[in-house]
């Protein structure tokens, strides 16, 4: 029961109810505290016995295994990884291969998600390891595709915060690669809530997804800055890399 959006057919608009249930039951499943990047064949209509394949106990404990050691997992369906010398989504991305897309059946559609929301390394256009340009090709191979983020990536380990120009153009970026910012969201915990908001709001970027400690409306919109998390950047020990080899779905 991995990942899984109930889209509605005539407008394409996520079921934010249904994607806050799945988007939880991954994070807790793959046991996220981290940076950690996943992208999964999903189908678009609910199917529980598909749902339990992409999620089984055997993934689940093979995946664990893996990215602990901070290499890739993956079978044809599914790809997760921690961040690497390299970010964890451009690791995820150099996977989704033509393995996974030959497992696509009618109706799936691609759904990524990332600990934290991309850098603006990973969104510059046309830039050394970007996830912009694949992600946009396979945005358009699938059809339909969503991006689901918890973290706002304020500030590096080590340096000053990001500057609000470059939390929106990175954003923005995101957006455009994926067919719109109404297919990127934010799900996380806030308080004692687990939700979903989707990061488009008129013409721009949503507030919850540029603000890490972003406060509601009804108590003013709040621009505080959080302690840094470790997005992964490069100049970390580098680790080795794995890829399990193709699973079939029984």
């Amino acid at each position: 029961m991995l990942m899984v959006v109930l889209l509605a057919a005539a407008t394409g608009a996520v079921d934010v109810s249904w994607l806050t249930k799945v988007s939880k039951t991954m994070i807790d499943k793959l046991q996220i505290k981290r940076q950690t990047c996943v992208a999964a064949n999903v189908p678009k209509q609910e199917n529980q016995a598909r749902l339990n394949e992409l999620l089984s106990d055997d993934f689940v404990k093979e995946a664990l295994k893996w990215t602990k050691k901070e290499t890739i997992y993956g079978v044809d369906d599914i790809v997760v990884a921690l961040a690497r010398s390299v970010h964890a989504e451009v690791a995820v991305m150099t996977e989704v291969k033509d393995a996974m897309k030959k497992a696509k059946t009618d109706g799936d559609f691609l759904f990524i998600y990332s600990f934290f929301s991309p850098c603006e390394k990973c969104t510059t256009k046309g830039g050394l390891n970007n996830i912009v340009d694949s992600l946009e090709k396979h945005a358009k191979d699938w059809g339909e595709a969503v991006f689901v983020f918890s973290n706002v990536y304020e500030k590096p380990n080590k340096g000053d915060p990001f500057s609000r120009e470059v939390l929106v153009k990175a954003l923005k970026s995101l957006g455009d690669s994926m067919g719109g910012l109404k297919n990127v969201y934010r799900c996380y915990q806030q308080q004692q809530t687990f939700g979903c908001h989707v990061c488009s709001s008129g013409n721009g970027p949503a507030e919850v997804c540029l603000v890490q400690k972003y406060v509601p409306a009804q108590g003013g919109a709040g621009v505080g800055r959080s302690k840094s998390l470790d997005h992964g950047d490069a100049g970390k020990k580098k680790s080795g890399s794995g890829r399990s080899k193709s699973a079939g779905r029984a």
